[in-house]
């Protein structure tokens, strides 16, 4: 199956299916109006579905609503802090927790628990697998509390841990990078578990230069990587 990834800014991308485009964690504090551009072209006319992690702003605003009525459908699936954070977008929003499955059209979205809040997901569609991390990293570091980083760990790897074992590999793989992190973010860890055909980093916060400073970490991982530079940076797939 044919697939393409679109960069837009930040952790927010768009995975074109054919069928429909999925739009992870778009957020108008990380999208500027170039992005919302790409988005709204990109969406016209199609079947789309707003996957979202968690609250925070860089993940998530209720500005997502603007794309409604571009699209030709459009479903919306939520971690359920979102909606308990926004309860106006109820009607329009499935809420997930993690250990929930949500499935439509041939799609299912499964959530698992995250390190910092919400969910990660895991999306299978005609025999494809992919991973979208949200939040869930290893975001230990220098000067954290060391019960923090106890907890840290124990989640992100377990939730990383369990999904190794329900899927053999993964086809692509949307994961947190953390500069002054352990691991830088734990990357190594899970491309060692989920063994992603692609791995698409994220969390930059439009930074690119720290994405191409972090390139030689991804060569030493003999990772298939997207190397974004532009919003609007488009990678086709087979998956």
């Amino acid at each position: 199956m044919k697939a393409k990834i679109v960069y837009v800014s930040h952790n927010c991308f768009m995975l074109d299916l054919r069928e429909f485009v999925i739009v992870f964690d778009y957020s108008d504090f990380v999208v500027n109006e170039e992005g919302d551009e790409i988005i709204k072209n990109y969406l016209s006319n199609r079947d789309v579905i707003m996957l979202f992690s968690h609250a925070h702003r860089d993940h998530f605003s209720l500005s997502m609503v603007k794309f409604k009525d571009n699209a030709r459908s459009f479903k919306c699936v939520a971690s359920a802090d979102i909606l308990e954070s926004y309860p106006s977008i109820r009607d329009i929003c499935v809420p997930l927790k993690p250990h929930q499955t949500v499935a439509f059209d041939g799609l299912e979205i499964e959530a698992y628990p995250s390190s910092d809040a919400g969910c990660a997901y895991l999306i299978k569609y005609k025999g494809a697998i992919i991973y979208y991390g949200g939040d869930n990293a290893d975001w230990r570091r220098s000067g954290m509390e060391e019960e923090l980083q106890r907890l840290i760990l124990q989640v992100y790897r377990s939730s990383v841990e369990e999904i190794d074992t329900k899927v053999q590999e993964v086809d692509i793989t949307f994961a947190d990078f953390c500069k002054v992190c352990h691991d830088f973010g734990g990357l190594s860890f899970l491309h060692e578990k989920l063994k992603p055909k692609l791995l698409v980093p994220m969390h930059f916060f439009g930074r690119i230069e720290l994405f191409k400073e972090a390139l030689p970490f991804f060569v030493s991982l003999k990772a298939n990587v997207f190397v974004y530079e532009h919003p609007g940076d488009i990678l086709e797939v087979e998956i």
